[in-house]
């Protein structure tokens, strides 16, 4: 995948620009930030096409995501970090060794739910 935040911007904004009698029926995107997020927003204002967001879950802290996506395509990372912790847990309940776990958190771009262990 392109993670590259500034070829984001360029796409998206190149979307926005389109006229309205060139806009797809619906577009699938992937913020890769909040700026992305934002010229997602954009897009969306000026043009009403249906979005779908894919691979990062609309978080708490978007509430326009969550009124305005026509849906969302993805993993539900808060689910896959609830049952890491749980195996881990389990793992070290009949394990002798004692050892120390760190639990990374994601980019702040995945923020609005806990995927902390």
């Amino acid at each position: 995948g392109n993670f590259d935040a500034e070829k984001s911007y360029q796409v998206l904004q190149q979307a926005i620009d389109l006229p309205a009698e060139e806009q797809p029926k619906v577009y699938c995107i992937w913020p890769v930030d909040f700026p992305s997020r934002d010229l997602m927003k954009e897009l969306y204002n000026k043009h009403r096409v249906p979005i779908i967001q894919m691979n990062q879950l609309p978080g708490a802290d978007t509430q326009w995501e969550w009124g305005h996506l026509a849906g969302y395509a993805g993993p539900d990372d808060t689910l896959r970090a609830r049952n890491a912790g749980i195996m881990l847990i389990e793992a070290f309940a009949t394990s002798e060794e004692t050892t120390n776990v760190v639990g990374l958190g994601y980019p702040a771009s995945y923020g609005g739910y806990g995927l902390s262990m």
